[in-house]
């Protein structure tokens, strides 16, 4: 019998999500409800649990989510097997979908030696669900090793919970947040605070991407940034103080990221016998940052198509003075809006300014235009006290409007809907629906909702008061999905841009020991973002240069011909590591053309194994 589960928000892991339906039945125990979901009796709290094709079938009716969907999108296996290799990463993925033959999938690396495993939140998420009426919940995102920063709002994460040495499984994120919540990572200057967030940023998108890399990826990038000796041996300790200088003592403290750690790490790139191991994606993540701090691999990461003159704005913001604005309060990343020469940036003390400049950047004027929670909170808190609407704005600095707009959505919020719609007649509900129902049809479908507002602005006001969840349904069943953007505001192929996407073709074939050329490398050579794949100009050039498993594996061979025959793979089991492809998987046709590269075929571990 198929069990109800309540949907997946994005990104949510799964023990909270099955911690929010058993809050929601009221359950005091998930054991027997994790035997039912997963077919067995799976431990609590495990992130890489085994039977998903069991829970496919009791959630199917209410996820509809696939097994695959399920264990990229909503554990952290994409960041985990980021290092793996592609038989190891097969393996994996099966042995989560079947039934545990004994016990669980056990991997042992995700805390990595963090000395705060707890739970993490971020603030400004917090509210942004609150807002759309989502029931707070645990990010996979915000859970990854070393993220001490939200990847979407670039603020400090706050941990749930009293210990550090304890992590509450199977609870919702809800039940742990605390008003005395505080921030993991403190004490940090301004180069180590971008360094941290570009971990933060780099774990997200492995996380949502799923990439894999090889170790002669870092190999190429330590021997261009000079840290290899003429020996091939490592220059630990000057990698080691760069890694201390870029990221600050609080930070290595925090993650465990010392001279040990370096050295395990250097032991897998540089031994590939260890290729079958599991490293933690950490590290790796720490010296990509470093890498690209100091600029030594400028051929590996391109430049990002430049929007506007953001470093430069970046250096000349004003100092954030406002009467909540703390020490330890900092800006976060300057990003552009849609008006000509006009930006964004939010501190962490929850103020966001609107930034105008000129061409040059030289004329810079800042204007608060959104506020965050903190400022809200201390608002109710002074008109508990007795203070008047206009004495509590003028000691925050806000409009009296602002102030009067936070007083009304307050006591609208803690009014039950039951009263809302007593107070307003039921038929002029079901008529103003149908008015905004017809709004939203004639609009064009960009901007769909926008549109509507604007045309009908009266209406929408009345029903968000007095209907707002049929309001917000009905909006969100409505909304155009959103294209892909790259760098750049705009998402056109340029001639530019389509030159760079020929030379990295280019460059990829030249690549040896040859690597398949795909969609992915073509973009991560060129400098692009993954995302622009979903704009159909892209997506035409980018299919027209991929190349297919049999073609690639054509060119491996024509380039094992090539090679002095003592330089040549002698086992099937060097051919399946070259060509990423298991000997049992190769047809009977590529096994024969492997076979006649050697006179001695048969006799040397080249024939069926």
């Amino acid at each position: 019998m198929a069990i109800s589960l309540l949907p997946l928000n994005e990104g949510e892991t799964l023990a909270n999500g099955i911690a929010h339906y058993a809050e929601y039945m009221g359950l005091s125990s998930t054991g027997e409800l994790r035997r039912r979901l997963f077919g067995y009796l799976v431990r609590e709290g495990t992130r890489f649990p085994c039977g998903i094709s069991h829970l496919v079938l009791q959630t199917q009716d209410y996820w509809n989510l696939d097994a695959d969907e399920i264990i990229e999108k909503h554990t952290e296996f994409n960041y985990v097997t980021m290092m793996a290799s592609a038989n190891l990463r097969s393996d994996i993925r099966a042995t989560m979908r079947s039934p545990p033959a004994a016990g669980t999938l056990r991997l042992g690396l995700m805390s990595g030696g963090m000395r705060d495993v707890r739970p993490r939140y971020c603030d400004e998420c917090l509210a942004d669900w609150r807002h759309a009426g989502i029931e707070p919940y645990c990010k996979i995102s915000h859970q990854l090793p070393g993220t001490y920063y939200c990847d979407v709002h670039f603020i400090p994460l706050k941990a749930a919970g009293e210990s550090q040495l304890s992590v509450v499984p199977d609870v919702t994120l809800r039940r742990l947040i605390h008003k005395g919540d505080s921030v993991i990572i403190r004490e940090v200057n301004a180069s180590e605070k971008r360094a941290i967030q570009g971990v933060a940023s780099k774990g997200a998108r492995q996380q949502e991407d799923g990439e894999t890399r090889k170790r002669t990826h870092y190999l190429n990038l330590l021997r261009d940034a000079g840290f290899l000796m003429p020996d091939g041996r490592l220059k630990r300790a000057a990698l080691v103080a760069e890694l201390l200088a870029l990221f600050g003592p609080t930070y290595c403290h925090l993650t465990g990221l010392n001279e040990g750690k370096i050295a395990w790490w250097w032991e897998f790139v540089s031994d590939g016998s260890k290729a079958s191991s599991l490293p933690n994606p950490f590290i790796f993540l720490a010296v990509d940052s470093l890498l690209e701090a100091v600029d030594f691999c400028t051929e590996t990461y391109a430049a990002p198509i430049s929007q506007s003159p953001v470093d430069n704005l970046a250096v000349k913001l004003a100092e954030c003075t406002v009467p909540l604005h703390r020490g330890r309060d900092s800006y976060g990343v300057v990003t552009r809006l849609r008006r000509a020469r006009t930006w964004k940036v939010s501190c962490s003390c929850g103020l966001t300014y609107r930034i105008t400049a000129d061409s040059n950047g030289l004329d810079m004027h800042m204007v608060p235009f959104a506020y965050g929670e903190r400022y809200k909170e201390c608002f109710h808190t002074l008109l508990a006290e007795g203070c008047s609407i206009k004495g509590a704005a003028s000691e925050l600095g806000i409009s009296v409007t602002t102030a009067d707009s936070w007083r009304r959505a307050k006591r609208l919020s803690e009014r039950s809907d039951a009263e809302r719609k007593e107070e307003f007649p039921r038929v002029k509900i079901k008529t103003l629906r149908q008015k905004w129902r017809e709004l939203v049809r004639g609009a064009p479908p960009q901007r769909r909702i926008t549109t509507a507002y604007l045309a009908g602005r009266a209406i929408y006001e009345t029903l968000a008061l007095h209907d707002h969840e049929w309001l917000l349904k009905f909006n969100r069943s409505r909304i155009a999905p959103r294209i892909g953007r790259i760098h750049s505001s705009k998402n056109h192929l340029t001639e530019a841009r389509l030159q760079s996407v020929h030379k990295a073709y280019d460059e990829l074939l030249l690549v040896e020991p040859p690597i398949q050329v795909t969609r992915a490398a073509i973009l991560r050579k060129a400098g692009f973002m993954s995302s622009v794949r979903s704009n159909s100009n892209w997506s035409k050039v980018l299919s027209q240069l991929v190349e297919s498993r049999p073609t690639y594996l054509k060119r491996v061979f024509s380039w094992l011909l090539q090679l002095p025959e003592s330089e040549r793979p002698r086992s099937n089991r060097e051919i399946s590591r070259l060509t990423h492809s298991a000997w049992e998987s190769l047809s009977a046709e590529q096994k024969n053309r492997v076979r006649a590269m050697y006179s001695f075929a048969g006799s040397d571990g080249l024939g069926e194994s």
